[in-house]
């Protein structure tokens, strides 16, 4: 048996574990002995050692913040709590996708923030008024505006297609890059009477981005200045086990997931249950943390929780995002290459005429860019930031976050973001006037 097969084996025995309450123990010590050689996987969480009195206090601080009511608001109610107007503004692309935008009203230039893979426009305002990014920045004067991306929460519509339908799901970031992007820059500039903006992508707001101005070279003009927070493109060297797992058998997986459902990653109950059971520790603080997906996909830097704050980014996110995003994402981890989708052989022959994805042709991007990277990144390894690095024209900045352990979702949420990120972003910002 294959190491693919063997994998596949795991997926759908943890999903017959999970899902179905008849599971006989035959069923169950077949499950056990299929999961042994991955036991590994089950203990990073536990590697992290805390001493009791780290133990009673994160756990006092979490249960703290488990009364915040920041938790019950929404995205809107959050930024009216803190001080601040909003407008919500909506796009249509052309294929009939309902896009969300929430703008802070400001007097200087724009500022438009893109979100990463599950995530949507309230992760720029969860980590709270002091050091959310999209707070930081509306305190500066700048007009900040936030995108949805197709199927998130705030962008769940669209004109011809029902979400529970499985066609709705059928796009990954090429799509968001390609499509999603331009419809909601265009909006904001046209709003706004703005020749340009500024872009700050996370994650797959970086992605999104780099296939936007590759292209359409065009929007090389449209965005003054670009800072990528845990850029991501190549992706050969990630060291995420989920994403590592779901490239030696990216085909199958996309497939089973397909056939059991699995359109919505982030949203899905179940199958964010069976990545918990995979991957997580059963102490109270790896469980807290491990069973949101966020931390599943971004790594755990334990010593940059805020665990007071984690019951209001756990209320908001994931938000929603389509299993083909994910898989174009193992793609590329297993192909080394910075392309598109790949649909095997035949249907590329016919999408690409070619029989495998042409690559991004980022050598076009001429934007003016920031790159912010970190060395606990489990989906931004420096490896391939570099390589990004070494592809683009135009790099102003390339700065090496200063903590070790700083991790993927540490760019959004961690403790101390303000002074070892934000700080320098909003510098930056201000030298590079358009």
């Amino acid at each position: 048996m294959s190491f693919k097969h063997l994998l596949v084996i795991i997926f759908i025995t943890n999903y017959i574990r999970v899902c179905k309450s008849d599971v006989t123990s035959e069923i169950e010590s077949l499950i056990s002995s299929l999961l042994e050689p991955f036991e590994s996987l089950s203990s990073l969480p536990r590697n992290y050692v805390f001493t009791e009195e780290e133990i009673y206090n994160n756990t006092q601080d979490y249960l703290a913040g488990l009364v915040n009511e920041d938790i019950y608001l929404s995205g809107p109610q959050l930024i009216q709590k803190y001080g601040y107007d909003y407008e919500e503004h909506h796009v249509i692309t052309t294929d009939g996708y309902n896009l969300s935008l929430y703008r802070i009203p400001g007097n200087g230039r724009v500022v438009f923030l893109m979100h990463g893979l599950t995530s949507s426009f309230v992760d720029w305002l969860t980590a709270g008024p002091e050091k959310g990014l999209a707070y930081l920045l509306a305190a500066a004067g700048y007009d900040v505006w936030m995108g949805n991306a197709r199927g998130n929460t705030y962008s769940k519509q669209n004109i011809l297609l029902s979400s529970s339908d499985s066609e709705f799901w059928d796009f990954s970031w090429d799509e968001i890059g390609r499509l999603d992007l331009p419809a909601m820059i265009d909006y904001v500039l046209d709003t706004t009477g703005q020749s340009s903006l500024t872009y700050v992508g996370h994650s797959q707001g970086t992605t999104a981005f780099f296939v936007l101005c590759s292209e359409k070279p065009e929007y090389n003009d449209k965005i003054n200045f670009m800072v990528a927070l845990s850029a991501v493109a190549w992706m050969k060297h990630v060291t995420n086990p989920l994403i590592q797992i779901a490239a030696q058998f990216d085909d199958v997986l996309y497939a089973v997931g397909k056939a059991l459902g699995l359109n919505d990653i982030a949203a899905d109950d179940d199958l964010k249950k069976i990545l918990t059971l995979t991957l997580c520790g059963d102490s109270f603080l790896a469980s807290t943390i491990c069973s949101n997906v966020e931390f599943l996909i971004c790594g755990f830097d334990f010593s940059q929780i805020d665990y007071k704050q984690t019951p209001v980014i756990f209320n908001h996110t994931p938000s929603g995002s389509s299993l083909k995003q994910l898989m174009h994402y193992a793609q590329l981890v297993l192909s080394g290459y910075f392309r598109k989708f790949d649909y095997g052989t035949s249907l590329n022959l016919i999408t690409y005429g070619s029989s495998t994805p042409p690559s991004y042709a980022v050598d076009k991007i001429t934007v003016p860019t920031a790159i912010f990277y970190s060395y606990g990144d489990w989906l931004a390894n420096p490896i391939d930031v570099e390589e990004i690095r070494s592809n683009l024209k135009n790099v102003v900045d390339y700065y090496q976050v200063g903590l070790l352990t700083f991790n993927h979702g540490d760019f959004l949420w961690a403790k101390d973001v303000k002074t070892l990120v934000y700080d320098r972003v909003l510098t930056l910002i201000a030298e590079n006037q358009p």
